[in-house]
């Protein structure tokens, strides 16, 4: 009976509907994978292809999904950043160990995958993405292996306005996932440069911090640098996704920034084909602009998941 519950759990989740929830990570899953366009950590690249070379940093990232007793997942990734390539190479696997299948044997019962994913910047607000992708399956019955492929757009269409594609799986069994954000609330400049700014400061003292200055507006030499920081307040999403036979789900996601360095995110998907509600909440935090810590929580009728996730850019 266990066996068959198994596969039940593996069916659903490798199905279209859900198949996010081995291919996402801890940031995504708060926004129950509703990322395609909001996606800018390297952990998000099976969501879309296209996010590799559109971050400014390399990060390794890991993340740990328990979502039954007895079945748990993992994905770790690492990317490599030069000029204007994107390259990164991870492995994510979904299982369930020691289960009983025939006779009384025990065997692992698993969905194994290793992918390697090359991105272009087009431009500074275009990027594409490719991702090839080798599977390892085992049911109880019979192991498949075969090969398959993603292909990612992500495009800026407005300093608050992205939007992002996805044509996952297109040589066995396709779906696009096509997604468009907003950001809500308006630019913040953080972190100017004290020593930078002309400003005597011996008598009387003055304190920078209080001072309204829009550093756009100030004459600076050339070889002068100050480090503008721009970051959102809040974010919406809203995504789809279909083939040429049924439209599978929508979902809407929410983050909302709090500092550049906590994040709260949650997110509603229903999947039209499994007449299916899945709702999420997430957070993350970030150390020294090093250390990244990601928790999600998803639940639907069918199963719930937990997420936890790090990554370290270096």
């Amino acid at each position: 009976m266990k066996l068959i519950i198994i596969i039940l759990i593996f069916n659903f989740l490798l199905s279209k509907s859900f198949a996010s929830v081995i291919e996402n990570d801890a940031i995504s899953s708060g926004c129950v994978s509703t990322y395609v366009a909001l996606a800018n950590e390297v952990s998000s690249v099976l969501l879309n292809p296209a996010v590799v070379s559109k971050v400014k940093h390399n990060s390794l990232s890991f993340v740990y999904n328990k979502i039954t007793p007895e079945v748990s997942g993992i994905n770790f990734v690492a990317n490599y950043k030069f000029g204007i390539v994107g390259l990164a190479g991870g492995y994510s696997s979904l299982g369930a160990n020691d289960i009983e299948v025939y006779s009384s044997e025990k065997k692992d019962i698993y969905s194994r995958n290793f992918y390697f994913d090359c991105s272009l910047a087009i431009s500074e607000n275009f990027n594409l993405g490719l991702l090839g992708k080798y599977k390892n399956e085992f049911y109880g019955i019979n192991e498949n292996q075969n090969f398959d492929a993603s292909f990612g757009i992500h495009s800026e269409l407005s300093k608050n306005i992205w939007l992002g594609v996805k044509i996952d799986n297109f040589i066995t069994d396709y779906m696009i996932v096509s997604g468009v954000a907003f950001r809500i609330g308006k630019l913040e400049n953080k972190n100017l440069n004290k020593s930078n700014l002309d400003i005597e400061l011996d008598e009387p003292k003055i304190d920078i911090d209080d001072i309204d200055i829009n550093i756009d507006d100030i004459d600076i030499e050339k070889d002068t640098k100050i480090n503008k920081e721009i970051f959102s307040k809040f974010n919406i999403e809203i995504d789809t996704a279909w083939n040429f036979e049924i439209f599978d789900y929508i979902s809407a996601g929410f983050e909302w920034w709090i500092s550049k360095l906590f994040a709260i995110r949650t997110g509603i998907l229903y999947g039209i084909y499994y007449k299916n509600l899945s709702f999420g909440i997430g957070l993350s935090f970030i150390l020294a602009n090093k250390l990244r810590f990601d928790l999600a929580y998803r639940y639907n009728n069918i199963f719930n998941n937990y997420l936890i996730g790090t990554s370290f850019r270096y």
